[in-house]
């Protein structure tokens, strides 16, 4: 599974960007330890600092990454499971009522009812 993270660096976080290659090496280290694999990470502007990219074989090998991560004392963040849309479309379809469902659901799912 792929998963997508939002993170905010901590003032420890910021203060570890100074030994970004040992830091990534560490986080990198401990992701695959764990069954993970770090595909990418990525410096962002705006509400969040950094995104990464992990594959864990399933949510309780990602929540046990996230787990050993977090004591870190690094970042706070969100994780995110996702599926590329044409696995999606391949599992689900692309019939009017995948699109009902999905439109239903991304509504439903939103802070600002406007949007």
């Amino acid at each position: 599974m792929t998963f997508f993270r939002l993170l905010k660096l901590t003032e420890q976080g910021i203060q570890a960007l100074r030994n970004q290659q040992e830091t990534m090496s560490e986080i990198a280290q401990i992701i695959t330890d764990n069954g993970g694999k770090l595909v990418g990470a990525w410096f962002t502007q705006g509400d969040y600092d950094m995104i990464s990219i992990i594959q864990a074989d399933d949510d309780k090998a990602m929540r046990t990454i996230s787990a050993r991560l977090a004591v870190k004392g690094l970042y706070t963040g969100k994780t995110l499971p996702a599926m590329p849309l044409n696995d999606f479309m391949k599992r689900f379809g692309d019939g009017p009522e995948v699109a009902m469902f999905l439109e239903t659901w991304f509504r439903a799912g939103r802070k600002d009812k406007r949007r």
